[in-house]
C-alpha cells in the first residue's frame, strides 16, 4: 500500500472492476482487525450520496470483490449481513509489515523505510474519490509515521552502548 495500491495473490495481480472496491480491501487489511462495518464501509467510501445510494454502492462492490478473490483463488474474504472481514493471516500488507518489524525491535528494510517517510505515499493516488476517505487516509497516514517513528527511536535507545546497532537504526 506504499505508492499506488495493488493487490495480488499466488504471485498473480488481482484487479477488480472498481477503484473503491480496491480500497475497501485497503481498509479492511488497515483496520486493525481485518473488520469494518457495513455502515462504515459505506459511508466512508460513498459519503458523497443518500444513505440507500451508499449501500446500493457497497453491495455491488462487495460482488465485485467476491468475483475477483474467488477467480483468483483467495478465500479470505467474508462479507456478512452488517460486517465485512479480510483475514489478515492470509493477506501481506507492506505498510503493517514495515511497522511490525520496526515495533518488534528489528532493523527495518530501508528502501521500504525510505520510501514510506519521505514520499508519504500511503495508497497513493485514492485522494480523489471521496472526502471521508481523503481525511481517513490522512489519519493512517499520520498513524502511521508515529508508529514506526517511535519504533525507531526505542530501537535505537535500546541499542545503547551497542554501536554498530545503533549505527543500523540511525541510518533507518
Amino acid at each position: 500500500m506504499i505508492g499506488e495500491l495493488t493487490l495480488s495473490f499466488a504471485g498473480v495481480q488481482i484487479r477488480t472492476q472498481s477503484r473503491k472496491s480496491e480500497v475497501l480491501l485497503a481498509c479492511l487489511a488497515l483496520s486493525g482487525n481485518g473488520q469494518m462495518s457495513r455502515q462504515s464501509a459505506a459511508g466512508l467510501l460513498w459519503s458523497d450520496g443518500t444513505e440507500d445510494a451508499a449501500r446500493t454502492s457497497l453491495r455491488q462492490a462487495v460482488m465485485t470483490i467476491k468475483r475477483a478473490l474467488t477467480a483468483s483463488g483467495f478465500d479470505g474474504f467474508e462479507a456478512g449481513r452488517d460486517q465485512l472481514r479480510l483475514d489478515l493471516s492470509k493477506v501481506e500488507v507492506d505498510v503493517l509489515s514495515l511497522s511490525g518489524a520496526a515495533k518488534s525491535g528489528k532493523v527495518p528494510d530501508l528502501a521500504g523505510l525510505h520510501r514510506f517517510r519521505y514520499a508519504e505515499t500511503l495508497l497513493k493516488g485514492l485522494e480523489g474519490l471521496d472526502e471521508s476517505l481523503v481525511a481517513w487516509i490522512s489519519m493512517q497516514r499520520q498513524v502511521l509515521r508515529d508508529t514506526v517513528t517511535d519504533a525507531l527511536q526505542a530501537g535505537f535507545q535500546g541499542a545503547a552502548g551497542k554501536l554498530a546497532q545503533q549505527q543500523a537504526w540511525a541510518r533507518a
